[in-house]
């Protein structure tokens, strides 16, 4: 079983990019949302036996399935307020599975850049931060990257996410490289 304290702050820290002082490189420092935490610490503490791992796949579920519920409330609600707090419902649930992938947006990033490193084309020399953006940026919009994604195969969010992520890196620095050549 998961330690609930490294389990909420998981979900509850967001990662940003800082210079180390008096070094050449940036290191990845979290920051927490007291919000999002006291959200976390009343789902641990209510389904005491959920893993991480189940958690973000309901957020993720909850974001793939909601524009299907979002058009069923628009059609079939009236009530304004039912729809907004469906909306504040989806963010909470965006904003907590980001911060839970985030960690694997850095590993991804820096795997990334290490692979374009070793090249001796310069075109291909990527920032970490640079990979880590465009890795952010993907998941912040997980329906995308997410829509391959099988619930019923009990494989890894996150190593489907790291996979991913890479592909996706790799493919837009292909891109942005090709827009420079045209």
């Amino acid at each position: 079983m998961q330690d609930p304290e490294q389990m909420i702050d998981r979900f509850s820290r967001r990662i940003y990019l800082k210079d180390r002082v008096g070094s050449a490189y940036i290191a990845p420092i979290r920051e927490s949302n007291r919000i999002l935490r006291s959200i976390m610490e009343y789902l641990v503490e209510t389904s005491p036996n959920n893993s991480s791992e189940d958690w973000a796949r309901s957020f993720l579920k909850s974001f793939l399935g909601a524009h299907k519920i979002y058009r069923l409330l628009v059609k079939s609600v009236s009530y304004e307020f039912l729809i907004n707090l469906y909306l504040v419902y989806l963010k909470i649930c965006q904003e907590l599975f980001f911060n839970y992938l985030q960690s694997v947006c850095w590993h991804a990033a820096i795997k990334i850049n290490q692979m374009f490193r070793s090249s001796n084309n310069i075109d291909l020399h990527y920032s970490i931060e640079d990979c880590f953006t465009i890795a952010c940026i993907s998941i912040y919009q997980p329906t995308k990257i997410f829509k391959g994604f099988d619930f019923q195969d009990r494989s890894s969010l996150e190593g489907y996410a790291f996979n991913t992520l890479k592909r996706v890196i790799k493919n837009q620095i292909a891109k942005e490289l090709k827009s420079k050549i045209n």
